[in-house]
C-alpha cells in the first residue's frame, strides 16, 4: 500500500462493514477502517478531504478502536492465531506496527488469541474427527502462523508413546477393508500415498506397507 506523503488527499469510497464498522478509500489508494461514532462523520463523506493530522488519527487512534471491533468480531466465530489477525489487519489497511501491536496486545490481555491453546485445541479437534500424523498437523499449524517451538511442544505433548502408530494403523485397516480383491504391490502404493498425505512418519508408513506387501493384513483374496 503507498505511503500517504504529506498531501491532502479526498475521500473516494464509503462502505459499510459489519459491526458499526466503515471501510474509507481515499484518492492516494488507501483504505482505513472507522468505527461508526458521531466524531468520524467528517471522515464518512464522499469528497471530504483529509489532512495530514487527519490521516495520523485514522492511522492512530481510530485504527485502534476499528481494528480492535474488527479482529473480536473475526474471533467471534473462530479461534484464530495472530498471524491470521495480522493478515486480515493489513487487507483492511491497518499495517502500522505500532497499532496493530497494541490491537494483538489488547487480545492477548483479554485472552482472546493464543497460538498454544489454537495449536493444542487443533491437535485435539483433528485427532478427534479427522485423524492424522504429526507432520499433517506441523504443516497446518506453521502454514497459520503458529512458531515452531509452539507447535513442536503441543505436538509433543498430544502424541505421546505409541499413538501415531495407533492412530496409522486403525487409519490403515480402515483403507485396507476398501481394497479387499486388490494385489498386494497396488495396495501398499495406495496405502504409503494415503497415509504419507495424512502427515504420518515415512518409517511408520514404510513399516505399515512392508506389512501389507507381506499379506500380513491386505484384504487380497478375502
Amino acid at each position: 500500500m503507498p505511503a500517504n506523503d504529506g498531501r491532502p488527499v479526498e475521500v473516494v469510497g464509503v462502505g459499510r462493514k459489519a459491526g458499526g464498522l466503515f471501510r474509507i478509500t481515499t484518492s492516494d489508494g488507501r483504505r482505513y477502517l472507522v468505527a461508526d461514532d458521531p466524531s468520524a462523520a467528517g471522515y464518512l463523506e464522499k469528497g471530504a478531504v483529509l489532512h495530514g493530522p487527519d490521516i495520523d488519527d485514522l492511522e492512530g487512534p481510530r485504527a485502534r478502536a476499528a481494528g480492535l471491533i474488527f479482529a473480536c468480531a473475526l474471533l467471534s466465530r473462530r479461534d484464530r492465531t495472530e498471524s491470521q489477525i495480522r493478515s486480515a489487519l493489513a487487507a483492511e489497511g491497518i499495517e502500522d506496527p505500532e497499532t496493530v501491536g497494541h490491537i494483538l496486545g489488547s487480545l492477548r490481555a483479554k485472552g482472546y488469541v493464543d497460538d498454544r491453546r489454537y495449536a493444542e485445541e487443533t491437535i485435539l479437534t483433528r485427532k478427534r474427527y479427522r485423524p492424522t500424523g504429526p507432520g499433517f498437523l506441523r504443516r497446518m499449524l506453521r502454514e497459520a502462523g503458529v512458531a515452531a517451538e509452539v507447535v513442536e511442544d503441543s505436538i509433543e505433548r498430544h502424541y505421546p508413546g505409541a499413538d501415531e502408530e495407533r492412530i496409522a494403523r486403525s487409519l490403515a485397516a480402515g483403507k485396507l477393508a476398501l481394497m479387499k480383491g486388490v494385489d498386494r504391490e497396488k495396495a501398499a502404493r495406495r496405502m504409503h500415498a494415503y497415509l504419507s498425505r495424512r502427515g504420518f512418519s515415512p518409517g511408520l508408513v514404510n513399516d505399515i506397507c512392508a506389512g501389507v506387501l507381506r499379506g500380513d493384513h491386505t484384504g487380497e483374496g478375502q
